[in-house]
């Protein structure tokens, strides 16, 4: 996943020192799972509100968990976007 995401940065025209930054924000966008229970993500059928609510804070949480370096922040800033679409529908800010 991290070398197709640097792939679509390079075709994009992004620079070598930005696609491999997306490449490792890519690496470490799933961190905040971290942070939901493994019952929630185990759990058969749908989630409650609330459960669905702590997914989709997931995102959010890598961010946080990221800011915590200096060195690594910049990835959180790019993680945080993985859920977010470009009609503002997305997770965990909706644009």
């Amino acid at each position: 996943m991290a070398e197709l995401a640097e792939a679509g940065a390079r075709i994009y025209g992004l620079p070598d020192r930005d696609a491999k930054l997306i490449r490792q924000a890519a690496l470490v966008h799933d961190l905040g799972r971290l942070g939901v229970s493994n019952a929630v993500w185990d759990r058969p059928g749908e989630l409650t509100q609330a459960e669905f609510e702590r997914v989709r804070l997931h995102p959010y949480l890598t961010e946080r968990i990221l800011a915590s370096s200096p060195a690594l922040a910049p990835l959180g800033a790019i993680a945080v976007q993985h859920h977010e679409r470009m009609d503002g529908s997305g997770y965990p800010r909706a644009w």
